[in-house]
């Protein structure tokens, strides 16, 4: 038990700044960060004789959510933080990360990124290019069908809205992490 580890699960719909956010702290608190869309498209781009599109892959998601999951049990294991930048759509996975943050005596922290505005969602995800190698960038359409699929958060968390300016958002999620 280490009080001072940290599981960090940053989710929401694609497009609300879940990555931005994630990549900031882990590089103000040196902390490792595992992301799903990362390791998902390592999955689709490896040499395992998978088809080449993400839809073709037979469970990708829980491929990725299983993945996500045990690299953030080894972290905290050894005492060790991590951040996770996933969608974490379902409320059965948070329950599971939490669960895996009490396992070990660590601190869980949740932020839920939103866009408020969905005419800036769109334009957000329209005017994105991620480059990350072998992966897609998604519709304005599969954004919709995943929000019709997301399920609400229940447990406590914080809330970073993309509308805000990025500044205010990265101060506010500074400060969550540094009074945990």
């Amino acid at each position: 038990m280490n009080a001072y580890s940290r599981l960090i699960v940053i989710g929401g719909l694609p497009g609300t700044g879940k990555t931005t956010i994630a990549e900031f702290l882990a590089d103000r608190f040196s902390i490792p960060l595992f992301s799903r869309d990362l390791i998902e498209a390592a999955v689709v781009v490896s040499e395992l004789d998978f088809p080449t599109k993400h839809d073709e892959v037979p469970n990708l998601s829980g491929v990725g959510f299983s993945v996500i999951s045990m690299l953030a049990e080894h972290q905290l294991k050894h005492g060790q933080s991590a951040i996770l930048d996933s969608t974490a759509r379902s409320q059965q996975i948070r329950d599971e990360w939490f669960a895996i943050s009490r396992r070990y005596g660590t601190t869980h922290l949740a932020i839920h990124c939103v866009c408020s505005d969905p005419k800036v969602h769109r334009q957000r995800i329209e005017g994105r290019e991620r480059g990350i190698p072998g992966w897609y960038e998604l519709s304005w359409a599969q954004v919709v069908d995943a929000a019709s699929r997301f399920d609400d958060w229940t447990s406590d968390c914080l809330i970073c809205d993309c509308c805000n300016p990025l500044e205010s958002n990265l101060a506010l999620v500074e400060e969550y992490i540094r009074n945990a």
